[in-house]
């Protein structure tokens, strides 16, 4: 802005109104003429095929860690009455398990 308001380039100085009629002429050379983002609203139809086959991984996997959370509770109901001593000792073999 200075180089408008101040004269540095036509060495009149031009003040602010024409720094900002200089600004509104250059705004059309910035506008895009395409859109990268926009509604492509026949994209939008559910897609069967996909959803299944994220169903099939993703099923399986919460099955998985639905298996495994009734594994560990059932073992923490076990060695509940051992102390927590026990209940930690089964903590960190778990621990162990995972990072293997």
């Amino acid at each position: 802005m200075k180089d408008l308001t101040q004269g540095s380039v036509t060495c009149f100085r031009q003040g602010f109104g024409m720094a900002g009629l200089a600004v509104l002429n250059t705004r059309p050379h910035f506008e895009k003429k395409y859109h990268y983002l926009r509604f492509r609203f026949p994209l939008f139809r559910p897609r069967t095929t996909i959803w299944s086959g994220m169903l099939r991984i993703g099923l399986t996997a919460g099955v998985e860690l639905m298996l495994l959370f009734v594994y560990v509770l059932l073992v923490y109901a076990i060695i509940r009455g051992f102390g927590p001593a026990a209940q930690a000792g089964f903590g960190s073999r778990q621990h162990a398990t995972a990072a293997v």
